[in-house]
């Protein structure tokens, strides 16, 4: 096995063979693997499996209590004999149910099969339940936090909906997100204004309820007259404009996201392929306000009328600012 010719070999426990709990019926510990690793090459032809491994480690490390989800649960006193057995450190074991969501896969195996028939853009796309996806797509980690506390080491096998997940980010970013103004290019019209002279510009807050945001820079090429009768809140349609000014027309990508997964709840034998959405990415053209050119990766902001977006791609060169939308938890 040492040399990697003993394929077929494999080291077990010396338990009962025939006991009446399963995960003590003289389990594998060692097995022969070929493929290089990652660090050490093909130095060694022999690894402990995953249940040898995870006891050894962590009474190893000092773990006082592994938290581990109810799916290992079965395996828990082959857990503890191990650790008897090596005469190692005990380690408590806590279980608690898995936190599953709704049209989401969370399995390591399937979700390495979006990342490698290129249905996703990697592991920290925006659509993967990853932390790494997650946060691109804009979940802050107080949010996160809050979120995952909330619900608890709970034994009840739970499938939650996305909906109180990014409701609970949007009471984080709401006070700390700039505003400004985006308007998409397939709808936009232009509107000739007779009377105007020169185009002007004014400093207005960021953020109405923030002061400490700053100001922004408002481009009027647009002159309105004064209507004190009106009342703007039983005004049917309202308007998000730009002057058209070069300097005040950035061009951005708007983009958003569908669920990955169709139905409802993937079963454990359902084919992933057969449920997959046709199309999970929309991105759309828009011109932006001047002030997003001073924008960093990762910015929060909200675009009025449109929704929150993080920055994803910076404004350069002239090359388009990219922004990836921020679910909310309504309607999303």
């Amino acid at each position: 096995m040492k040399a990697g010719s003993g394929l077929e070999w494999c080291i077990r426990a010396r338990i009962s063979v025939d006991g009446p709990v399963k995960c003590l019926r003289d389990p594998v510990v060692y097995c022969c693997n070929l493929r290089p690793h990652h660090r050490t090459g093909t130095t060694w032809k022999i690894y402990p499996t995953y249940d040898f491994c995870a006891p050894f480690l962590d009474s190893l490390e000092g773990v006082t209590h592994a938290l581990r989800t109810d799916e290992y649960r079965d395996r828990n006193l082959q857990y503890s004999w191990i650790q008897e057995a090596l005469g190692t450190h005990h380690v408590d074991i806590w279980d608690f149910s898995r936190l599953n969501f709704v049209r989401t896969v969370l399995s390591k195996r399937k979700l390495t099969l979006l990342v490698d028939n290129g249905v996703v853009w990697d592991w920290d796309d925006p659509r993967m339940p990853t932390i790494r996806g997650i946060r691109r797509r804009g979940m802050t980690v107080p949010a996160l936090r809050e979120f995952i506390l909330k619900q608890g080491p709970s034994q009840n096998v739970i499938k939650l909906d996305w909906t109180s997940f990014w409701a609970t980010n949007k009471k984080y970013i709401d006070p700390v997100a700039a505003r400004h103004t985006a308007i998409p290019k397939h709808n936009t019209v232009i509107a000739t204004v007779n009377g105007v002279d020169e185009p002007s510009s004014a400093d207005k807050p960021k953020h109405k309820k923030n002061a400490a945001l700053g100001t922004k820079k408002i481009v009027l090429g647009l002159e309105l007259r004064l209507h004190l009768e009106g009342d703007f809140k039983k005004t049917e349609k309202k308007v998000t404009w730009l002057a058209k000014e070069t300097i005040n027309m950035i061009p951005v990508n708007l983009v958003d996201f569908d669920y990955l997964i169709t139905k409802e709840n993937l079963e454990k034998d359902d084919d992933l392929s057969s449920f997959l959405t046709p199309k999970t990415e929309f991105r759309t053209e828009a011109w932006a306000d001047c002030n997003v050119t001073s924008l960093a990766r990762d910015d929060t902001i909200q675009f009025d009328r449109i929704g929150y977006f993080r920055v994803d791609q910076e404004y350069q060169d002239g090359n388009p600012a990219v922004f990836l939308r921020i679910p909310t938890g309504k309607g999303d």
